[in-house]
């Protein structure tokens, strides 16, 4: 019983000395190849459009830190024939470039047009393409009194009443507002097919399913609106590329456990036109029609 004992305090005074050792280990991640970054999505309302250009930074880095690209020219270009148009954007600050739509001028984006991304700096040239899709047909937003319950906190909650179109084949990011501030988590990413999730759904030209139209845009109803709150719906009209593109995004964020799978790069469609270049690209340009709604509880 004594060994057992001295055996035990010779572990304890191990475990206390190991414990103790609390040296900060920095590891030099060093960056194989810096990228620019393009956020270029794109619609036809008439607000501010903007595109933000940003270099890519050590993993390490913190959130929020990469290096704005202020010295690009950057435009779209309508490349529909009969409508060929360039739209310049200009540079307002921390890699931000920004067109202002003008109706009386005819510079706006069209429906159903064909567009080109070009970004030109330091001798690279990049492209990209995007059609500008029809929309879904929205009607309304709805409020829904929740009696609360099975995790679901008693309120006023907001559902979308719109229709996909009629064809096969559309796709959609439903975009919500809460106060003018975007809902802008991974998990809150809400895409439709048609109405659905799937081209295997074989569902069209009608409401959009329950987890889309409702579930994805009350964050887990766990907070529900107020007197005087408003919520802003946008339902924007997305290349079928860019559907995949935020599937790929939601897909790698919920990839973990057991059972995960490698984790693979996110696709960009920015291509770099110059065999030649100081620099490749990543990122997304997409351009979208929206349909908007408000509702104040």
């Amino acid at each position: 019983m004594e060994i057992k004992m001295k055996n035990y305090l010779y572990l304890f005074s191990i475990l206390l000395s190991l414990s103790a050792c609390e040296d900060v280990v920095k590891i030099d991640v060093k960056q194989k190849e810096t990228k620019l970054v393009v956020d270029a999505f794109v619609n036809n309302l008439p607000d501010t459009q903007s595109i933000y250009l940003k270099f890519t930074a050590n993993y390490f880095a913190p959130i929020g830190q990469q290096t704005p690209v202020t010295d690009a020219s950057v435009f779209i270009i309508d490349t529909t024939a009969g409508n060929v148009k360039i739209f310049g954007f200009t540079h307002k600050g921390n890699g931000r470039y920004t067109f202002i739509p003008n109706a009386t001028t005819g510079d706006t984006f069209t429906i159903n047009h064909n567009y080109g991304l070009a970004i030109v700096r330091n001798g690279d040239t990049f492209i990209s393409l995007s059609s500008l899709n029809p929309t879904a047909s929205f009607n309304q937003i709805k409020r829904i009194e929740e009696p609360g319950g099975e995790g679901i906190v008693g309120g006023s909650y907001a559902e979308i009443d719109a229709l996909d179109r009629p064809e096969i084949g559309n796709t959609y990011w439903i975009k919500t507002y809460r106060n003018d501030s975007f809902i802008n988590g991974i998990n809150d990413i809400n895409i439709a097919y048609d109405q659905s999730f799937s081209p295997n759904d074989n569902n069209s030209g009608g409401s959009f399913i329950w987890p889309i139209r409702y579930g994805a845009i009350n964050q887990g109803f766990t907070r529900p609106y107020k007197t005087g709150e408003k919520i802003r719906i946008e339902i924007q009209a997305i290349n079928l590329e860019t559907f995949y593109y935020l599937q790929i995004i939601q897909a790698e964020n919920q990839n973990g456990g057991l059972f995960a799978t490698p984790p693979s790069s996110i696709p960009s469609n920015i291509f770099r036109l110059n065999k030649q270049g100081s620099i490749n690209a990543t990122g997304w340009f997409n351009m979208a029609a929206v349909a908007s709604k408000t509702l104040v509880f």
